[in-house]
This record gives C-alpha cells, sequence and structure tokens, in this order.
C-alpha cells in the first residue's frame, strides 16, 4: 500500500568539505562507537517508520555518501519496502 507518510535519518559519518555554514571540523570523522551508535539508531528508525507504514525516506547528514556502508544501507531499506529513497549529498565524493 502506497502511503504519503515520509521519514528522514541524519548520518553523520564525515565530510571532505570546508564549507563555512558548518560547525563540523574539516576532514571530520566520528569514532567507531559514534558511528556504531548511529547505526543502531538508524536501523530502529527505519524499522519503527515501516511500522508507522512510511513509504519514503530522506537521508541526509554530513554527507551521508562518506559514510561506507550507504550502499547496503540503501539495499536494506528497498529490501523492506520504502518505495522513495532520496539522498542529499554535496556529490564531490561521486567524481
Amino acid at each position: 500500500m502506497k502511503t504519503n507518510l515520509k521519514g528522514g535519518i541524519v548520518i553523520t559519518a564525515g565530510c571532505i568539505n570546508d564549507c563555512p555554514f558548518c560547525d563540523l571540523p574539516k576532514k571530520f570523522r566520528p569514532t567507531k562507537t559514534e558511528l556504531r551508535k548511529q547505526e543502531v539508531g538508524i536501523y530502529k528508525d527505519l524499522l519503527r517508520f515501516k511500522k508507522k507504514g512510511y513509504d519514503k525516506i530522506d537521508i541526509s547528514g554530513s554527507d551521508p555518501i562518506e559514510y561506507d556502508k550507504i550502499i547496503p544501507l540503501i539495499n536494506y531499506m528497498k529490501n523492506i519496502g520504502f518505495n522513495e529513497i532520496h539522498l542529499s549529498t554535496h556529490g564531490r565524493k561521486l567524481k
């Protein structure tokens, strides 16, 4: 069943930019413990969103494609039934 409910997750995995409006230090990287804590929260949120009937998800954060497990995360989202997955990135890592 398709709905119009949209959830959002934030991944702060790091960023290669040094934007003046951002408070993260250049080349910021969270510790493994901090990243693991984020991951646990993200997967819990995704299951909560699906249980409530959400079918769309936004992924944002410092730069989500800096997260080295972004592809498996997106595959997981597709497998549990999100119909639309939006990713916010500055795109530098894609070049």
